[in-house]
């Protein structure tokens, strides 16, 4: 009897052991992802994030991330750090609950134990000069401040994130009042351990914000993506977007402005043949109406073939050091750069020879109907041409 006791004592005893070592490593591996997915982020210039804590525990640890969404427009004439000025200051608070049975609330909602690297519940706070810039919004809608984002890191590393902004219906506004009435947004995304593959979707069924002068609707907005990181670090992949309906009206000065849109349908797809990337965009529309004049359907198909892969890569790359200068220059000489980079990259964009080409233009108007068709040819063959962009359109063919 006592030789089983102490068996189980020690199996009891590996058994705890393994567990803590298993939880303890898993915990690292949180933290590594997390820090991936927070360098990938991170290139973007149109929002800024930087780790300011990560308080690692055993079962549970705590991070903070600051994100500062900049102004880029900026504004010519004053010195360059109030023309860097953030348009909004707010920080992700992590709380993060690891593996391998981690207890949080999963990315689809539902609290239940399940093999995974981590579970990590995200809220927002705002900064003290946001809430002050937001004071008016945040007290009428105190509901952005308890948004929650739930992201499931799996064993192997992939992971998967859900968003959910419920529902609202209330009146804003103290002079002018305006009846909010929207059923909430659904947000997924899916990523590969490497974070070089994104799937998701994005909904929203209903918005309305009415007003005594203004009014705008939108019904059936659906957004979807699968996108991956393929030739030369360039993401490809395809990407849609649907809006069933958009309408505004405004009443200024006696005078009635309406514009209203129905069936807005856009595909987009990006892939690689060899050493080149091909794209093609879709659009299609049942009717657009300014005031009482409807146009549609109408329709239009874009297709850009044999752009040169490894010089899109040196754009991407160009594009991002211009970024990191950003916070030291003014919109201005970001500009003047960026232009300057462009011309001297141009040459090298054409030297496969590519091809931009209208398949298809359509619309029905009260008028008539209009279609047409064009398509350009750059000759990549023509060196002393694209060597030098003023002599470009020499080694252009075009016809519609």
């Amino acid at each position: 009897m006592k030789r089983v006791v102490s068996i189980v004592i020690v199996l009891v005893f590996l058994a705890t052991a393994l567990f803590a070592g298993t939880t303890f490593w898993l915990g690292g591996q949180a933290k590594q992802q997390y820090d991936d997915i927070l360098r990938q982020a991170s290139q973007s210039m149109y929002i800024h994030l930087a780790n300011e804590s990560y308080d690692r525990g055993f079962l549970r640890s705590k991070a903070r991330t600051v994100v500062k969404i900049p102004d880029l427009g900026g504004r010519l004439g004053e010195d360059a750090q109030k023309e860097r000025e953030d348009l909004v200051e707010f920080t992700l608070v992590h709380d993060i609950r690891h593996g391998p049975f981690s207890l949080g609330e999963s990315s689809d909602g539902k609290r239940q134990p399940k093999p995974a690297l981590a579970v990590i519940e995200t809220g927002i706070e705002f900064s003290p000069r946001s809430q002050a810039k937001m004071k008016e919004i945040l007290s009428e809608l105190p509901e952005i401040a308890s948004i929650k984002n739930h992201t499931t890191l799996s064993l192997a590393g992939h992971g998967e994130t859900r968003l959910v902004i419920p529902p609202l219906h209330r009146t804003v506004g103290k002079d002018e009042k305006v009846a909010v009435n929207w059923q909430g947004l659904i947000a997924n995304m899916a990523f590969t351990a490497d974070l070089k593959g994104f799937t998701g979707s994005l909904s929203a069924p209903n918005l309305e914000a009415l007003g005594d002068d203004a009014a705008i609707k939108m019904k059936g907005m659906a957004s979807t993506f699968d996108t991956h990181e393929g030739i030369s670090g360039l993401f490809l992949g395809d990407a849609s977007f649907d809006l069933a309906h958009l309408e505004f009206a405004e009443k200024k000065k006696g005078q009635r402005r309406q514009f209203s849109m129905d069936g807005l349908k856009m595909r987009t797809s990006s892939q690689a043949m060899t050493d080149t990337v091909n794209y093609s965009m879709t659009v299609q529309i049942d009717q657009v109406m300014t005031n009482d004049t409807p146009y549609g359907p109408g329709g239009c198909e874009l297709e850009v073939r044999k752009l040169d892969a490894a010089t899109l890569a040196k754009l991407q790359h160009v594009f991002q050091e211009l970024q990191a200068q950003f916070p030291q220059r003014s919109a201005q000489e970001i500009n003047q750069m960026m232009v300057a980079k462009y011309a001297e990259i141009l040459p090298e964009l054409v030297k496969k020879s590519p091809e931009i080409e209208i398949t298809r233009l359509t619309l029905k108007t009260t008028d008539g109907d209009f279609w047409g068709k064009a398509k350009i040819v750059f000759d990549g063959t023509n060196a002393a041409a694209i060597s030098n962009p003023l002599f470009l359109l020499s080694a252009v063919t075009a016809h519609a």
